[in-house]
């Protein structure tokens, strides 16, 4: 029986050896991701395979493999250490190294205090004391400082609020001023901000069940998997059943639409006496990228637009002598007043937002929508910035963008570059190119060819009909609303063109 279950015993322990084998190099693979900073595209079997790995770990586990990667990453590019990994042979060293020092600088002050100290002189006793102490000290001390220092990265997200800004500025005029003339206002505005919520953790595990979600309830195949990933916050309103009522607030380029949902949280927040920590902090810290890190919110996201809207805000409070700048909530009910007579300006639109977000019934599920569209939002921003602007902004500092976008290459979403890298199926014409009278057209002949799809007597028209149906399409143009600045939004196909004459 003792060995059967010795046998038993080890045959399982050898089963979980091959195991701890085979999972070893996703395991290094993701505590090192230098694939995914340098912007390389991963076949879908390795993509595959880090799913599965990823999928299986709890919330705890995850994070601390995102936190081990970007730790790692960051001494590989700005410090000396090569080694990535510690392991128990090099923590045993520095361990016996450690007593190895202060045993020794004990022993020196038992002998100094022992030996006799007549025969030297008191201000060289008094030196070789403090030397000797002083290195005790430091050793005792240096265990604190790794114990304190050594392991998570800070909890900190950056935070940043165009109502506050606006306070800011208009509390310390004398020091915008004396800025200006110094001309280092944008160095003041970049590192005078709000202060950083430590919120990282929670965050990132919105991202974290978003994405389990998404996996479970969202995604059957390729088409729902591009839909997904694509997603800023149209999911959120599905879910809420408020799509026909507040969709119109996501038909517009991505800046825009960060812009204008962090003034309409700024006004729900303002306004309800519930609130949601998350929402509010995911919100002001999209405004930090938009404001200062631009880039890796979006390729082309405008960072002037916060300057625009910082001007309306000037503009619709420029009558009122006596703000209360002191009081955020009584500078946005302020604000809410003047701007119901303003329209076609950021601020107004976010007016029309927030109006809409807080006609809802619950405010619970008015905090939830509203944090829903941010995680979603947030998500969309990460699949969409490169590896190389992460890598860079460890110099200065962790962008949480750096952890919501690990967090989802480990669980099977697409990163930029493998967005680059999906095909895509082209809906090539099948009619052939009509031949002109004296034979086929060659490439410098391509603006004599006809339409294929124009009737003769449409081409032939008058000027003045043509600029008539020109001056119409542009007009249909123009009240066309703009399109997002994501993919996924497709230009409808023309398929004929008639000419009515007025």
């Amino acid at each position: 029986m003792a060995v059967q279950g010795t046998t038993a015993y080890r045959s399982a322990f050898k089963e979980k050896i091959e195991d701890d084998e085979k999972l070893l190099p996703y395991k290094r693979k993701l505590s090192m991701p230098t694939k995914l900073f340098v912007d390389f595209a991963c076949p879908y079997s390795d993509r595959l395979a880090d799913l599965e790995f990823f999928y299986a770990l709890d919330w705890d586990k995850a994070y601390k493999r995102i936190n081990v990667g970007i730790s790692n990453i960051f001494n590989l590019l700005y410090t000396r250490d090569i080694n990535t990994e510690l392991n128990d042979i090099v923590v045993c060293c520095c361990a016996c190294t450690w007593m190895l020092t202060v045993v020794l600088a004990i022993v020196a002050i038992v002998l100094l205090h022992i030996s006799h100290k007549q025969a030297y002189s008191h201000y060289d006793v008094i030196v070789t004391f403090m030397l000797v102490y002083g290195t005790l000290l430091l050793d005792i001390l240096s265990v604190f400082i790794l114990a304190l220092f050594t392991g998570w990265l800070a909890d900190d997200v950056a935070q940043q609020s165009l109502i506050g800004f606006f306070t800011r500025n208009k509390r310390h005029t004398w020091l915008i001023s004396v800025a200006e003339c110094l001309q280092c206002k944008g160095l003041l505005d970049e590192y005078w901000c709000m202060t950083p919520c430590a919120m990282s953790k929670s965050i990132t595990y919105l991202a974290f069940e978003y994405v389990r979600d998404g996996w479970t309830k969202y995604i059957h195949d390729a088409e729902s998997y591009r839909r997904f990933n694509d997603n800023l916050g149209q999911w959120a309103l599905e879910r809420a059943e408020c799509g026909e009522l507040l969709g119109w607030s996501l038909e517009k380029p991505f800046d825009e639409i960060v812009l204008i949902w962090h003034v309409a949280t700024d006004f729900c927040y303002h306004m309800s006496s519930i609130h949601n920590p998350s929402g509010r902090a995911i919100s002001n810290y999209m405004m930090h990228l938009l404001f200062a890190n631009p880039e890796m919110l979006m390729p082309g996201s405008r960072r002037n637009l916060f300057t625009t809207a910082y001007s309306e805000l000037e503009e619709i409070l420029q009558s009122e002598e006596n703000l209360p700048l002191d009081d955020e909530k009584k500078l946005t009910i302020t604000i809410i007043d003047k701007v119901k007579s303003k329209e076609d300006c950021f601020i107004h639109d976010a007016w029309r937002l927030a109006k809409g977000l807080m006609g809802l019934d619950d405010k619970d599920k008015m905090w939830y929508l509203i944090r829903d569209v941010w995680v979603e939002m947030l998500c969309f921003s990460a699949g969409r910035c490169r590896g190389y602007l992460h890598a860079k902004s460890l110099g200065s500092g962790v962008e949480h963008l750096s952890y919501v976008w690990l967090l989802l290459a480990h669980s099977g979403m697409e990163t930029f570059s493998e967005r680059l890298q999906r095909r895509r199926q082209l809906c090539l014409p099948m009619k052939e190119p009509q031949n002109i009278e004296d034979g086929d057209a060659g490439p410098s002949d391509s603006r004599e060819l006809k339409p294929s799809n124009l009737k003769e007597e449409d081409i032939h028209a008058p000027p003045s009909i043509s600029q008539g149906a020109e001056s119409r399409g542009e007009k249909q143009n123009h009240a066309a609303p703009s399109a997002p600045q994501g993919e996924g939004s497709t230009v409808a196909e023309l398929n004929e063109i008639k000419v009515v004459p007025q």
